[in-house]
């Protein structure tokens, strides 16, 4: 799956976090028969087609407060001769209403995929993974393992959820070059 390459130096700030929204789909939402079937890849690591949706499906958009703790994580877990990536996305939801709170009940039992952009402004997909043989599948899908809610305690306190998905993926969150379907009209 590759090949060794140079890893050089980059320029611009070396800031931390995520930018932009949160998107997220239900896997059962994806239509793993059509993304299979993408004829990719320009590198095992970039998906630069749209990921196929299901009829009148769409990726949903969640707004997060930016600069607190909002982050893509993936330690490499296991035996030296069977790593993995253990992947982490925290975001923190300021709001504590009951439309986002219906939403937050239902997803804590729905295995998912995310896409964030990181902070190169790069998107990366998390619970679709590429397998050995390149096709592209939700075998890995991210749950949610983690709700913090709180209406904080006083005034210096934030209030809101800080969420957390995990998922477990033979390699790194891929890159993601194409645009997600936030309409469901695909």
């Amino acid at each position: 799956m590759g090949a060794f390459n140079d890893i050089l130096a980059g320029t611009g700030p070396n800031m931390g976090g995520l930018s932009d929204h949160l998107y997220i789909v239900p896997i059962t939402d994806i239509d793993a028969t059509a993304l299979a079937a993408l004829d990719d890849p320009t590198d095992e690591k970039t998906v630069t087609d749209a990921i196929p949706l299901v009829t009148d499906k769409k990726w949903f958009k969640w707004y997060f407060t930016k600069g607190l703790d909002a982050k893509l994580e993936y330690p490499s877990v296991g035996e030296r001769d069977g790593m993995s990536r253990d992947v982490t996305v925290d975001i923190k939801q300021p709001r504590m209403v009951a439309a986002n709170e219906r939403v937050f009940d239902i997803v804590s039992n729905t295995p998912v995929a995310i896409a964030v952009k990181d902070a190169e402004g790069q998107m990366r997909l998390c619970g679709i993974n590429r397998r050995e043989s390149g096709v592209l599948a939700v075998d890995f899908p991210m749950y949610w393992t983690a709700d913090a809610a709180s209406t904080g305690g006083n005034g210096t306190e934030k209030k809101g959820h800080a969420i957390q998905w995990k998922g477990e993926c033979p390699h790194t969150p891929l890159f993601h070059t194409a645009a997600l379907d936030v309409t469901g009209a695909a």
